[in-house]
């Protein structure tokens, strides 16, 4: 439903804000499996070529979002 968030809709915020305050900043890496219409995207943080977190979704945000929040927990910062 378009404007409707939960509060799992910020990890991705919450990740961003720990790297400023941390100094430590990762980054994504997207890919996408399946066919053009019926796939899905796998995203993964990753800090310093270690994976923090993975996430999938039908859309590289949902995918970006998941994987932030399984970052999150993985450093204790959720």
């Amino acid at each position: 439903m378009p404007g409707h968030h939960s509060h799992h809709d910020h990890y991705r915020m919450h990740l961003n804000n720990y790297s400023q305050r941390t100094g430590r900043y990762f980054y994504y890496n997207l890919e996408f499996h399946g066919h053009p219409h019926d796939g899905y995207w796998v995203a993964h943080v990753i800090y310093n070529n270690e994976v923090y977190g993975k996430g999938t979704g039908s859309s590289r945000s949902s995918a970006k979002e998941r994987a932030a929040g399984n970052a999150l927990r993985v450093i204790g910062w959720v």
